[in-house]
């Protein structure tokens, strides 16, 4: 194989090997051959640092499930923003919506236009079955904002339109 995270990642012909490698939202599945296969894939995995704080992490893909994320977009009237920081809206949604928590969403991307802001945001699977329950609609200040999925992720639903408030 060749380098992962820029590093030199080489796999010996006496140790097996993987018969299967795919990527679905952030998460690297391998699917080694045999039991020497799994165990070179952990001890190369745990000598990985891509990047200061990665945590990576090994195990049965239905053991890897919380680390998918799901990017959706929501659109924030003006009167309703503080545009000092994006970040600052995101704990507002936990507030307002008993249930939902924002603790491992990450802000992706705004943008501002003179009627509102949009945010694009990385959530976890929870938040998004919360919001599947809720038609995708949270409240925010004195209104609901309506969130939608964007792209195609493994089992979500919501379309992949603009994010729209009501």
């Amino acid at each position: 194989m060749g380098p992962l995270f820029g590093q030199p990642w080489t796999h010996p012909q006496d140790r097996g090997h993987s018969s299967a490698v795919a990527t679905r939202n952030g998460v690297v599945y391998v699917t080694c051959s045999n039991g020497r296969s799994k165990g070179w894939l952990e001890e190369q995995v745990a000598e990985l640092k891509p990047w200061d704080g990665a945590s990576l992490r090994t195990g049965p893909a239905k053991d890897l499930a919380d680390l998918v994320r799901v990017k959706v977009g929501v659109w924030i009237p003006t009167e309703f923003l503080d545009r000092s920081d994006a970040r600052k809206l995101i704990p507002l949604f936990e507030a307002q919506n008993p249930g939902l928590s924002t603790r491992e969403w990450k802000l992706l991307n705004t943008k501002a236009d003179p009627k509102g802001l949009s945010l694009v945001l990385n959530i976890d699977t929870d938040s998004l079955g919360w919001l599947r329950g809720q038609q995708f609609r949270a409240f925010f200040h004195v209104q609901r904002v309506t969130f939608k999925v964007m792209g195609t992720p493994t089992d979500a639903a919501g379309g992949s339109d603009q994010p729209a408030a009501q």
